[in-house]
């Protein structure tokens, strides 16, 4: 009888921990409409596209988290002088972006894919770059993100404009 209830036991075991295993595998979501959070290395850049309309416009910025500056570039039209400009940013401000990435999980954003294809023909390419010492992950502007994914996008892209002081 020891030996029958000894062997449902380990069999028990076995199978929550073949369980366990499988359901580790799969994309579980840590927030409602998030996909687990992906291990990156340490944060470089943030780049940020609006451009490319139908006037040929260039909105490009650029956050380098390593130098605390804000690259900027910006013409309305394609006819018009290119408008650089940097700016220092300060420490509160990047430590709040890197809090304000790993807290919404923003890299889990470039998991989605902009299946529908769907772009304005005459409207910009809205792209957001996080580039990592391992990797960089690209965010379509298109894509209609699960759960709150579009306003964690549109926040983080508000902030970057905010810098320039």
């Amino acid at each position: 009888m020891k030996k029958i209830i000894i062997i449902i036991l380990i069999v028990i075991i076995l199978i929550l921990l073949i369980g366990f295993l499988i359901l580790k595998s799969f994309k579980v979501f840590d927030k409602f409409g998030m996909v687990n959070k992906i291990e990156h290395g340490k944060y470089l850049k943030i780049t940020y596209s609006a451009s490319g309309n139908s006037n040929g416009n260039v909105d490009y910025i650029e956050l380098d988290l390593v130098k605390k500056e804000l690259h900027t570039s910006y013409k309305e039209y394609h006819n018009e002088e290119l408008q650089e400009n940097t700016y220092k940013v300060s420490d509160k401000d990047i430590e709040e972006i890197i809090k304000y990435l790993d807290d919404n999980n923003v890299i889990g954003l470039s998991t989605y894919e902009n299946k529908e294809g769907f772009y304005p023909l005459d409207g910009p390419s809205n792209t957001l770059s996080i580039i990592c010492s391992d990797n960089t992950y690209s965010i379509d502007g298109y894509i209609n993100f699960p759960g709150n994914g579009n306003q964690i996008y549109g926040n983080l892209t508000k902030k970057l404009y905010t810098l320039k002081k």
